[in-house]
């Protein structure tokens, strides 16, 4: 019997746990050589949004970036932090203020949110995360994953050249 309470207060714990730490410690953390690590700063500019709300910005008149991403991804925590910087850093910045963030938590609910916005869309956006995209209207302006910023292998260049690419879109 004590076993038994025992296991249900230390499951409550971790669940108190979980629910008490922010938001940006879930998402944008990724578990490597037994410990987690991550690009971001506290102070980023991303918003978490699921991918129905997502979708309604996307059609909406004023310019939206929308990251899908998971924490479980390598590549997604490496580039958080550049995607970060990078977009404080461009005069986008001035206009959009923040990029919304779709957590994927495991890879078939990222492919499943990437189809929904080729279903909603008629596009075609390429199945990787991380996947960085800018809309306008319903219509895809510009994805990061495109061979247009594929110009270069180093992923902080194709980044930079994703982000001056849409300053001249929006």
């Amino acid at each position: 019997m004590k076993k038994l309470y025992f296991c249900a207060a230390l499951s409550l714990l971790l669940c108190l746990s979980r629910c008490t730490s922010s938001v940006n410690d879930n998402v944008y953390r990724y578990y490597a050589d037994g410990k987690y690590e991550t690009t971001l700063t506290e102070n980023n500019c991303f918003t978490l949004i699921n991918a129905d709300a997502a979708v309604a910005k996307a059609k909406a008149p004023d310019p939206v970036l929308i990251l899908i991403g998971g924490a479980w991804c390598p590549y997604c925590a490496a580039d958080i932090g550049v995607i970060d910087n990078t977009f404080k850093a461009s005069a986008i910045s001035e206009v959009l203020h923040t990029i919304y963030y779709i957590d994927a938590a495991d890879s078939q609910i990222s492919a499943s949110t990437i189809m929904q916005f080729n279903e909603e869309f008629d596009c075609t956006v390429q199945t990787t995360v991380p996947c960085l995209m800018l809309y306008r209207n319903g219509e895809l302006l510009a994805e990061r994953n495109s061979s247009e910023f594929k110009q270069t292998d180093d992923r902080t260049e194709q980044i930079e050249l994703f982000f001056t690419c849409a300053e001249t879109l929006i």
